[in-house]
Order: C-alpha cells, then structure tokens, then sequence
C-alpha cells in the first residue's frame, strides 16, 4: 500500500463518514431464508478453524495518510497524520501463529507515533500484545475541546503516550502512562458543557518541577461486556482526580509526594498562643516539600480562633506575664535577677500566691465587681456577696509606687488589704477565674492573634528554603471577617 490516502470527517450531526461508506446494505431489511437457515445451523462458539486457512506474507504500508475532521464542535478541529509506514508480517489464520506490528507515523508533521506488537486477530484464545507511543504532539489543535469540556483553551503544551496492551481471548489488561509536559490552559472559554470541577488547579497540583504531569490509568476489563469502554474508563479516572482537587487537595497533594493529607490543610495552636509545635512543624515541613515539588502552586493563610478558649488564653498569658514582670522586678530590685521576664519559671505555689496578691489589689481597686463575675465567668453567686460599696485607700498608687508595692507578700497590712481582706476572703477555687476577667480581651485583640499565627506560619514556610513569598498569601487583617471556627490557621490552595 503505496502513497494511499484516507479521510475521517466527523460531521456536524456526530456521524462518521467512513462508516456511512461502508453501510452497503440496509441493516434493517429483514433476513432471507439463506440468512435464517445460516444463522440456525452455525454452531455456537465458531472458531477461526471454520475459516479458509489465509496465510499473507506480509503488509507493506508506504507514505500513507490520514487527515481527520471533527466538524461537530466549534471551532472544528483538524489533524493530520502523514509518514504512515510499516508493515504487519506473517498473518495467518494458524492457531499458534502470530503477527508481527510495525507501524510509524507523524502527528500534524511533529509528533512520532509508534505501534508495535503481535497478534493473531482471527484467534478468539490466543494472547495479543501491542505497545502505542505517542512523542511531543502538540496539543494546541485540540483546544477546541478543552475549551468545551474544561472551560478553557490550551495556551500550550505537548503529549507523550506510552500504552501497553495485553488481550487474552476477551480479556484487555493494559498500562496506560499519559504525560502531558508544559501543559497550561489559554483563556477561559463560555461553555455550557464545560464542568465547574478546579481544573487549573489539578493542573498545579499534578505538575511538577519540571512542569510534566504523568497520569498512570491501568485498566482490565472484559470486551464481552457491552459496559467495557477505554475510554470511559480514562474519562472517570480524570473526572475522579478533580472531584479529589475540589473535595480534598491536601490529601491529593499529600498522595502525590508521599506528605500526608488532609491534616496539611490547616494548623493547630494552643489556645491564646501564635507559637508552633513540634508537631505544628512536622506538618508544615511536609506542606513545604509539597510546595517545593509543586511550584506553580500558591497559598493562602487565614488565621482563626476560639472566641472563648482564645479570649480566656490571651487572659492568662496577661495574668502570666504580669507575675513574671513583678517577679523580675524585685529579683532585680534584689539583686538577684539573671534572666529576661520571659525566661522566668514560676512554681506552682508561688504562682498562687502572686494571683492571691493581684485578686486583693484588683479588689481594693474596684476592678471586681458583682456584675464582671455575672458577666464574665458565670459566678453569679458568688457574685452576691461582694458589697457594693467598698472602702479604699483615699492614696491612690501610681506607676512603680504600685508596681513595687505589689511586689510585697500577701501579709501585706496596708489599709486597704486590712479592709479587703475582713470584709471578703476569696474562694479558692474561683479566684483566678474570677481575676482573669479583669484582663479585658477585644476583638481587635482576637484578630491581631489570628494574624500572628497566620504570620508564624508564613514565615515558617519561608525560613525552611522551599517556598517563596511571592506564593503566599495572608488573608487574614483588621479588615476581614475574622474566622471564629477554632484555634488553627486554615490553607488554601489558589
């Protein structure tokens, strides 16, 4: 076959021209005897041994081609496949004889495809196998159907295929490795058919440092059943791939490289902390890697909180920090202060005893009152019996005086601690509770917490190496609706 040439033309109903060529009969006119009587007597399970015994040397194929038209889709999508040669050596009908494939072409003149194999296509027992390969085609003249499926066009990008059939009697298991390298997406395109499901955003999470995406579809089936379609078959596994990007990214990317999953969406943090753990920390050394290995994928960091355990947490670290800073201050009025504040340790008791002190000054201040309690910590009754009117030190105590008069034990007798301490002893149990409500915690302050641990996270991801800051992305500001869904920063692939 010499310099032969065809042409396949989808027209704009979806029939196929070749096969209305070869439709010679009417398929619908009903049988003749001849027919009937064949079709009775022809015994169930036929096999090629029922054929004329056919034995062909070989097929020689030539500088043949193949132009192919899809005018069912706008705009139309033509190809051409040209440099057709090859040959298929040693067909016959002989049950144990097999032929061998060879057969090169060009794609649109640029990409080389290959098919290879043996077969034996008039036995229904004997194992048939052939390879395909698919080199550098050029996607850009299929854009058109990107553009109705996808909802966008293929700026750029080339197609390797490496298939690897195995048919035994009916029976098709293949491999099928499909690369697409430097794929991008062109232009948004309107398209009712198009599905909503992320497609850019699968192409940056499968694409990887060198900017190929391999998809690896095994696929087994039976041709006996009337279900059985490769192409299907592909379909659903890519369908399956973005339903995972839209529902679960992080465990997509986590399955891709081997760093966890949906856990890398977002960070935990103890409650009034922005500080990360250990294990705040294992996490996003693998989100890191991820975006490493990933690049054209970016980030966006919302910080969240917890209005209650937050608020409550930002109280103590202020109640902490006030005991350490009167600690400090008298080690050092001592002599004997050798660390920073934030360096100090406090014992258990003596941290109690600091919250009797500050209780008593925040008591003789006026700070506790029936209603902060009903308010704040849900003590109402305790809340009933503080007077309310109260006698005060008419020497109010300012900057250090009361700073360093703070400092002193709860033996304390300065009239006002007297007269505190006579007409109200604290409880035990409820004191610090009940003190951590005089440290006020705004929204501003919950937002500005949010922020910190957003922040913490972003400079992790910077400081390890493996990502930019170009890629991330703070959402989180005095201006944004504050996320009040947990003490975590929330990430966002975009």
């Amino acid at each position: 076959m010499d310099n032969a040439y065809a042409r396949l033309v989808i027209e704009t109903n979806k029939t196929i021209n070749l096969l209305n060529a070869l439709r010679l009969t009417n398929t619908n006119a009903p049988a003749t005897n001849e027919t009937k009587v064949a079709t009775a007597t022809r015994p169930a399970g036929e096999t090629n041994s029922e054929l004329p015994q056919i034995s062909i040397g070989a097929i020689v194929i030539t500088n043949t081609a193949l132009s192919f038209s899809d005018r069912s889709i706008q705009p139309n999508v033509n190809l051409s496949i040209r440099d057709v040669n090859g040959r298929v050596a040693d067909l016959s009908t002989k049950q144990l004889q097999h032929a061998d494939l060879n057969l090169g072409a060009k794609i649109d003149g640029v990409g080389p495809a290959a098919i290879t194999g043996t077969l034996n296509p008039f036995s229904g027992t004997e194992t048939n196998e052939f390879k395909v390969s698919v080199k550098d085609m050029d996607l850009t003249p299929a854009s058109p159907y990107a553009g109705k499926f996808a909802g966008y066009g293929i700026a750029e990008g080339k197609l390797n295929l490496d298939l690897a059939y195995q048919l035994v009697g009916k029976k098709l298991t293949s491999k099928n490795v499909i690369t697409l390298d430097q794929f991008n997406f062109g232009d948004k395109v309107a398209s009712p058919d198009a599905t909503h499901l992320p497609v850019r955003l699968a192409v940056a999470i499968l694409k990887d440092r060198e900017g190929k995406i391999v998809l690896d579809v095994p696929i087994e089936g039976s041709l006996n059943d009337p279900q059985f379609r490769i192409g299907k078959v592909v379909t659903r596994a890519v369908v399956n791939i973005l339903e995972k990007v839209a529902t679960s990214p992080f465990s997509l990317l986590g399955a891709v490289f081997g760093g966890g999953g949906a856990e890398l969406g977002y960070q935990e943090f103890a409650v009034g902390s922005a500080d990360l753990t250990p294990v705040d920390r294992q996490k996003l050394e693998a989100l890191a890697k991820g975006l490493y290995e990933r690049p054209a994928l970016n980030l966006e960091i919302t910080g969240g909180v917890d209005l209650d355990g937050d608020r409550e947490g930002l109280q103590r670290a202020a109640l902490d920090q006030e005991i350490r800073t009167r600690v400090w201050m008298k080690l050092r009025k001592d002599q004997q202060a050798t660390n920073t504040v934030d360096q100090l340790v406090l014992a258990p008791d003596e941290r109690g005893r600091w919250i009797k002190t500050i209780y008593n000054e925040a008591l003789a201040a006026g700070k506790i009152t029936p209603e902060l309690i009903a308010a704040n910590t849900n003590l109402a009754a305790y809340a009933a019996t503080i007077p309310t009117t109260t006698t005060r030190s008419s020497v109010p105590e300012k900057g250090a005086t009361r700073l360093m008069n703070a400092a002193r034990d709860t033996s304390d007798k300065s009239a006002a601690a007297v007269v505190y301490q006579t007409k109200l002893v604290p409880p035990p149990d409820p004191t610090e509770a009940v003190l951590l409500a005089t440290y006020p915690v705004t929204d501003a302050d919950l937002n500005a917490l949010a922020a910190r641990r957003a922040k913490a996270v972003q400079d992790y991801l910077i400081q390890s190496g493996k990502v930019t800051a170009a890629r991330l992305f703070l959402k989180q500001g005095e201006s944004e609706t504050l996320r009040k869904d947990g003490s975590r920063v929330y990430l966002q692939f975009r």
